[in-house]
């Protein structure tokens, strides 16, 4: 016996099935015409996990001349929040028919064009944004309004006329602000990255919607002229710091310029997880003299010897949604005109 699994067709799963062949390829989303019902396409869905059954995707695009391939293109996929979101928009683009091609600009040491141009180049479909890049300059944006592909913007960078799935933070970081000045926190500082750009560009939605969001509740709160924005920035370039190390530089720098404020609010998990390090090094005792919060919901913030309050972002309904308006523009349909927004969670703990 040679061990070699054998090769497993259409036909191998229609008959576990006991369905037609041209059943088959309605239910995995092939080109078929024919409708199917749900509880036929879920037969088959069992029946295809059953036999590992793997479409011949060479064969696909001979036979229909489409790709059934969405190229995502990402930058990074380190943060534990982004790999379950992506990996959440893979499943369900497949259970669509459609086939996930992933371009990590950071791995494969690409530019936003070079990754742009290699997934044309592989016949995707339609193409998913799902960081921010940065600037991205009037040339590739002028290639991205004019796509010949659908494009949808899943927590990437925020385009008129692309379609954005992200979660709410403006929203988020306002009612945790508030929260925070109801229970007598009034000395509120926001720690986050110093950008060279204008921090509340629409280009960088993720981060100006952060700032935004707590300036608008110690505004609601009459606080805002006594409200801190402290931005940390790497001093030494040629020896970046990791986001950690930023945190904690942020809050040794604030404690330099005077005693520590009542709450802390940062734009992430990691920057909070810093300062929980130089609040430890410093004796600013966690969270009697200070409240300090994060954001993004990672799965280690709830851990450790104080465990962190953190905005948590919605990742599997932002992957069925974004996967939901790419299948829809893929058919011919219209995308939503508004950003969709989706609420987060706010997940009190320890350190607040």
């Amino acid at each position: 016996m040679s061990g070699k699994r054998p090769y497993v067709t259409q036909k191998d799963v229609a008959r576990l099935a006991n369905v037609s062949q041209s059943a088959v390829a309605a239910a995995l989303g092939g080109t078929s015409k024919i409708r199917v019902s749900e509880e036929t396409r879920q037969r088959v869905l069992q029946a295809a996990a059953q036999l590992n059954y793997t479409p011949n995707q060479s064969a696909s695009i001979t036979r229909s001349g489409r790709s059934r391939q969405v190229a995502l293109l990402v930058l990074g996929t380190l943060l534990q929040t982004v790999f379950h979101r992506l990996r959440r928009l893979a499943i369900c683009l497949e259970e669509r028919g459609l086939r996930v091609v992933p371009f990590d600009l950071q791995w494969m040491n690409r530019t936003l064009e070079q990754a742009w141009d290699e997934a044309l180049a592989a016949r995707a479909e339609g193409i998913i944004l799902s960081s921010s890049f940065g600037t991205i300059h009037p040339p590739m944006h002028r290639r991205l309004l004019n796509s010949p592909v659908p494009v949808v913007s899943l927590c990437g960078p925020s385009i008129p006329g692309i379609p954005l799935i992200a979660p709410d933070f403006r929203s988020a970081f306002r009612e945790l602000t508030s929260e925070l000045i109801r229970r007598k926190r009034r000395r509120l500082a926001f720690l986050k990255r110093y950008r060279k750009e204008d921090p509340i560009r629409q280009i960088d939605w993720k981060r100006a919607e952060r700032t935004l969001g707590f300036l608008d509740a110690v505004q609601d709160a009459g606080l805002k002229e006594s409200a801190i924005l402290h931005e940390v920035w790497n001093h030494h370039p040629e020896h970046p710091l990791n986001e950690h190390d930023l945190g904690a530089l942020g809050l040794e720098e604030l404690l330099a310029k005077g005693p520590p404020p009542d709450a802390l609010v940062c734009a992430n998990d990691n920057f909070a997880l810093g300062v929980l390090t130089a609040a430890r090094r410093h004796g600013v005792d966690i969270p009697r003299q200070m409240a300090v919060t994060g954001c993004d919901g990672e799965e280690w913030t709830r851990y450790g010897a104080l465990p962190i309050t953190t905005i948590s972002q919605p990742s599997n309904e932002l992957a069925e949604r974004a996967a939901e308006v790419m299948s829809t523009l893929l058919q011919g349909g219209t995308a939503p005109e508004e950003p969709v927004l989706l609420p987060c969670e706010i997940c009190w703990r320890e350190s607040s």
